[in-house]
């Protein structure tokens, strides 16, 4: 049977227990289930069903697919006649749960709260009408839903849009992606390396517009794109030097060494750009070195170190990011101020000014009086006494394994000593004790029972890198230490985020010693 477009009402739509979407079930309430547990559960259709209810429709052109019931009695009783939905279980199962909400309010009651909020008299005549496709059997339908779904059909199947034209639909909704930005402002400076960087590019769009959404993107490189006005401008630093930096992250996005994989979490896309900026810097000192000063108009692919084509930083650029401190993300006038380039080589965010022989240091852990400790406990005061004879400078990570393993001691022995008592929710989470917890939930009780009405200034740089990944010393940041074998950080990044987290060191053995 070719397919015949047909009108059907939602009770003569039966579900697929065999949906390739979910795993085989054997009745309906079930598929109900299984459907919503593999659309991040239930949160997916909830969206679909809240589109439909808005739009008081299903997406026009777009029929289900369904197929004769072959378990019905055979007559000729169109209206009582029952069919597989082969193509839009996802659409019919929202519709259910608009119609009937009370299907899942004991599995999922918080779903159902939601559905029962949508539930709409005005949507009866779409439950009475839906537009689908009746072809004979199970194995014509699934010819035309690879169509839909298969990939590698060489133009026979639905064909999804390229970064390009995905990017120019966004565009006609007043929407721009920074990388279409980026590619047009060096298009009109008149690049010469144009045609590489658009080339490199074109596989990997979604890695390069991550990196440039980076905030570290504005606090570090000065850039400030207007995603709503497809413009790109430079803050407080010269254009032509603006231009420069920006051909060179291009050019070194568009090389082969860069990938999606190497920038898919935060904390890697933060260490490519301190990465870069490194390179910029030491780009600026052998422009330097060989008589060049910051007016020179040496431009980006000139001078030793240009490898055009493979995606090594071509050299001759300049760079002298000096942004004033109230423009970064650390930024509070309260506190004293020094310059990022100074204190992790211009690496983002530092917050308070420490100490200079405390930044200076050659240990992972202080030495000075101030900024020691007094551990009870004698498992906790050994990896402390090694985080005082751990050289940071060629063992980063291991440094940064040490700081996360000593805050989250420190914080187990608070919890314990101190009895603090486990949030209400989190044993319907499964968390019946601390040593399950999470370790952003560690310290976030730690830092709320030690200061439950936020007045401690000093904790407020450990509530910062709780409150955004984006921070240096994040949750994510120490994770990465131990997970992430793509990351990358400096010796003095790793003594800054010791210093972020030392108030909350020192309140936490304080108060045990006390």
């Amino acid at each position: 049977m070719v397919g015949v477009d047909v009108e059907l009402s939602l009770d003569q739509l039966i579900l697929d227990e065999s949906n390739f979407r979910i795993d085989e079930v054997d009745h309906q309430v079930a598929a109900i289930k299984s459907i919503l547990r593999h659309q991040n559960n239930g949160e997916k259709i909830y969206n679909l069903a809240k589109h439909i209810s808005e739009k008081k429709q299903l997406a026009p052109g777009d029929r289900l697919i369904v197929i004769p019931d072959d378990q019905q009695e055979d007559d000729n009783d169109e209206e009582n006649s029952f069919y597989v939905v082969m193509e839009g279980n996802r659409r019919v199962t929202s519709l259910l749960l608009l119609r009937s909400p009370e299907i899942i309010k004991n599995d999922f009651p918080r779903l159902y709260s939601k559905f029962v909020k949508l539930k709409s008299d005005e949507l009866d005549s779409l439950f009475d009408s839906i537009p689908c496709s009746l072809v004979s059997d199970r194995d014509t339908a699934l010819e035309w839903i690879e169509l839909k779904h298969g990939t590698n059909l060489n133009g026979v199947g639905l064909e999804k849009w390229d970064a390009d034209a995905a990017a120019r639909f966004s565009e006609s909704r007043g929407t721009y992606r920074r990388w279409r930005i980026a590619v047009k402002k060096l298009e009109d400076h008149g690049s010469e390396h144009i045609d590489y960087i658009v080339k490199g590019i074109r596989s990997k769009t979604t890695a390069v517009e991550r990196v440039l959404s980076a905030r570290e993107i504005k606090d570090s490189l000065r850039m400030q794109f207007k995603n709503n006005e497809g413009s790109l401008n430079f803050v407080g630093i010269d254009v032509d030097h603006g231009m420069r930096v920006l051909e060179a992250l291009m050019f070194k996005m568009a090389g082969e060494e860069f990938s999606t994989a190497s920038v898919h979490s935060l904390t890697n896309r933060n260490m490519f750009i301190y990465g870069f900026l490194d390179m910029v810097n030491e780009s600026e000192k052998e422009v330097g070195s060989e008589g060049g000063d910051s007016g020179s108009d040496s431009g980006l692919g000139s001078g030793k170190g240009e490898t055009v084509g493979s995606g090594e930083w071509p050299s001759g650029t300049k760079w002298n990011p000096k942004p004033s401190y109230d423009e970064r993300p650390d930024s509070d006038a309260n506190n004293d101020s020094f310059d990022a380039g100074e204190s992790s080589g211009g690496k983002g965010p530092v917050g308070k000014k420490p100490l200079k022989e405390l930044s200076d240091r050659l240990y992972l852990a202080p030495a000075k009086q101030s900024h020691t400790y007094h551990i009870v406990d004698d498992a906790i005061n050994k990896i402390y006494k090694e985080a005082r004879k751990l050289p940071v400078k060629g063992l980063e990570r291991v440094s940064g394994v040490l700081t996360r393993v000593f805050l989250e001691l420190s914080c187990d022995l608070y919890l314990e000593k101190h009895q603090v008592p486990m949030p209400d929710h989190f044993s319907h989470k499964g968390i019946n004790k601390w040593e399950d917890a999470k370790l952003r939930q560690k310290i976030e009780k730690v830092v709320e029972d030690l200061d439950p009405r936020k007045k401690n200034s000093d904790l407020s740089q450990v509530r910062k890198g709780l409150g955004s990944d984006e921070w240096l010393h994040s949750v994510d940041t120490l994770h990465s230490f131990v997970h992430d074998k793509l990351g990358n950080v400096t010796d003095k990044e790793i003594k800054i985020i010791w210093d972020r987290f030392h108030p909350l060191f020192k309140a936490i053995h304080d108060s045990l010693s006390d």
